[in-house]
């Protein structure tokens, strides 16, 4: 089973190198794209993440394939309006072997997440800038209840412009997810420190973290390193059915991660992200939000391909 699921991952990934050679490899194919991309609207972003073997503290081990598909629009409105919406579909593929303390969690399959959101930027004047970014989406086991697996609410934010290479902006976001209201701070920022070296945030913020944080350094126009870290938090409906029914999975960590990236113009891009999580823990609840039974994890190390396409 071990081997059957690492193989899936591995085909994804090469699918996502194959795509991503069709892309670069072809100089007219993508000069007439890169024509066609002046007036891009549309990004799609591809990902499979192997997330390996890690042990549990209390017996056993197990490893993540992760997928992730996001398609997204994004429009200037008017001088002072951005508009944007976008659909996301994540697949997390566990296995546990032996797990001593969540012996439920052998019998987990097709873990998803899919869902729409928005996002609305208003300008106010040059230096100042509102941002909601709403969303919803279902978090479940493939035969959990629709209606009882949804995640729903929103970032709330302001950023002001210091100066033209430093943006700084605070706010918070609240969440409804699966038993639990969940509030969390979110701090952007996007600092050109040199005409090389950046400070950003590599996540928009969402259901799962907040930003992140991410320092990167550019060579030239088609290559990028970078490092960062952030925080995640998973939490799942699962099936009615076992000691769990109706329950909930939950998984947090603090990824840490070293990043190279390679550009196609304005076109497309593909990073290639390596590191671990850390502080891992995963907890089962019943259908109330109270907790069953909880487990930490060793630092799990990770790998993950990303394909994005603007058009």
């Amino acid at each position: 089973m071990t081997n059957f699921r690492i193989r899936k991952s591995h085909a994804l990934i090469v699918m996502l190198i194959a795509i991503a050679y069709f892309m670069f490899s072809i100089p007219k194919l993508a000069e007439a794209f890169e024509m066609y991309g002046q007036r891009k609207n549309f990004k799609l972003s591809v990902s499979a993440i192997c997330q390996f073997d890690t042990n549990l503290d209390e017996g056993g081990d197990f490893n993540v394939n992760r997928y992730l598909f996001q398609l997204g629009w994004d429009k200037r409105i008017s001088d002072t309006l951005n508009a944007g919406i976008s659909f996301n579909y994540d697949l997390h593929d566990y296995f546990f072997s032996n797990p001593a303390a969540l012996e439920y969690l052998t019998k987990l399959k097709n873990l998803q997440s899919f869902g729409l959101g928005t996002r609305i930027m208003y300008k106010i004047n040059e230096d100042w800038r509102l941002i909601v970014i709403p969303s919803i989406e279902a978090s479940k086991e493939s035969d959990a209840d629709l209606e009882d697996s949804l995640i729903y609410g929103g970032i709330f934010s302001a950023g002001y412009r210091v100066s033209p290479d430093l943006m700084i902006g605070t706010g918070f976001g609240i969440f409804s997810r699966l038993e639990e209201v969940s509030y969390f701070p979110i701090v952007f920022i996007n600092w050109e420190i040199t005409d090389r070296l950046r400070l950003s945030n590599p996540f928009s913020g969402g259901p799962t973290s907040p930003a992140g944080l991410e320092l990167s350094y550019t060579f030239n126009k088609s290559w990028e390193i970078a490092c960062g870290c952030g925080y995640r938090s998973y939490r799942f409906r699962l099936k009615d059915e076992g000691v769990a029914s109706n329950g909930i999975l939950q998984e947090k960590a603090v990824p840490v991660w070293g990043r190279i990236t390679l550009r196609s113009g304005s076109l497309a891009k593909v990073d290639l992200n390596t590191g671990a999580l850390l502080l891992g823990k995963l907890k089962i609840e019943d259908q109330d939000g109270h907790e069953i039974d909880e487990d930490q994890y060793d630092a799990a190390p990770f790998i993950a391909l990303t394909v994005s396409l603007m058009f």
